[in-house]
């Protein structure tokens, strides 16, 4: 499998693609609750190589989609940190 188009933490200031294990930290999700939500159809994202990638534009959206991140704090009786 290549991962040439996959940017690295040492390729530059920004990222283009983001592995599920990276996004779900950045969207404060495990990885599986993330690949649930793909297979839910929650989430819809592209495959690179065959492999689930989360583009760094996609990334700032789904942050602030309530159907995404903020389904955390209600489990758990918590408010959204956008409430």
């Amino acid at each position: 499998m290549t991962t040439s188009a996959i940017s690295t933490p040492g390729d530059g200031p920004r990222r283009r693609w983001y592995g599920i294990p990276q996004a779900a930290e950045l969207l404060g999700l495990s990885k599986q609750t993330l690949y649930r939500r793909v297979r839910m159809g929650v989430v819809v994202l592209p495959r690179l190589d065959g492999r689930l990638v989360v583009p760094a534009s996609r990334l700032e959206e789904l942050r602030h989609s309530p159907g995404v991140a903020a389904r955390q704090y209600q489990r758990r009786g918590r408010r959204s940190p956008e409430s």
